[in-house]
């Protein structure tokens, strides 16, 4: 078997430090890029190594579990969850080894399956283009697993009581808004108005404009540094879902809206 040595350098190198980028985004680990050379250089010498175990399977093994630790220790150590990074840092090597393994098992017969040896015959620039193609497909759907894991823990259904009308409405915990009522002391959660005018009359949602006229207002600075004022209500009911108690909270209608596909930004302090 010819090897060539470019090949096997560029290869594990390359794919070395797409596995360490790739970990770091799944594991939500602040990037280090020294770390992630170190890692695949090491792994690049290491390597070599595998050329002198051909048919030693056992050794092989042994060999490439003492590089994980090594690996996972100087790319995670002093971080939090060692050992669970550690861990996401194996399947994220092995998903992305073993993607590009069958592949080039499927494209070019001479392979060593059981020892992770391609045949380094093999375009150095498909295998790296796999391996990036790959982690890119993993990154996004991570990524996007991610944002609706984070999403869905600060969303909550919320039952708000307002003339005697009952609204379920859907909220989110904005733990930037820091609203209180000055009048009143109490946080402020802000409703969009489209939710208020769907459940209610036309005349009961009169009422409650009336309401906020008589009654009182705050202003707040949005982050483009534009200055919104809305009308404030006490409603009679407000119930956040996992409370059995009414929290006392001030209800602020945004006529100006939000975006997000939830009605209420709730504040952290109540939830």
């Amino acid at each position: 078997m010819v090897i060539y040595v470019e090949y096997l350098i560029l290869n594990n190198f390359c794919i070395t430090y797409l596995i360490c980028d790739l970990s770091y985004v799944v594991t939500m680990r602040k990037k280090s890029r020294v770390r992630a050379v170190i890692a695949s250089i090491i792994a690049t010498v290491t390597s070599f190594l595998y050329l002198f175990l051909t048919d030693q399977i056992v050794a092989t093994y042994i060999l490439k579990a003492v590089l994980w630790i090594v690996l996972s220790l100087i790319l995670y150590l002093k971080k939090q969850n060692v050992f669970l990074s550690a861990l996401v840092f194996l399947l994220t090597t092995m998903l992305i080894g073993g993607a590009i393994t069958f592949v080039s098992t499927v494209l070019t017969p001479a392979q060593d399956a059981v020892g992770g040896r391609v045949d380094f015959t093999f375009p150095i620039g498909v295998l790296v283009i796999l391996g990036y193609v790959f982690a890119f497909v993993i990154k996004r759907v991570s990524i996007a697993l991610l944002k609706n894991k984070t999403s869905a823990d600060l969303i909550r259904t919320v039952k708000i009581g307002v003339n005697g009308k009952t609204l379920i409405l859907k909220g989110f915990v904005d733990t930037g808004n820091r609203l209180i009522d000055g009048k009143s002391g109490l946080p402020v959660v802000i409703v969009k108005a489209s939710a208020v005018i769907e459940a209610f009359s036309p005349a009961m949602f009169a009422s409650l404009i009336e309401k906020g006229r008589s009654g009182n207002c705050i202003s707040y600075t949005t982050v483009t540094g534009g200055v919104n004022r809305i009308m404030l209500i006490y409603p009679e009911l407000f119930v956040i879902e996992g409370k059995k108690d009414s929290a006392d909270v001030a209800v602020g209608i945004s006529f100006g809206g939000f975006y997000g596909d939830y009605d209420v930004i709730l504040h952290p302090s109540i939830v």
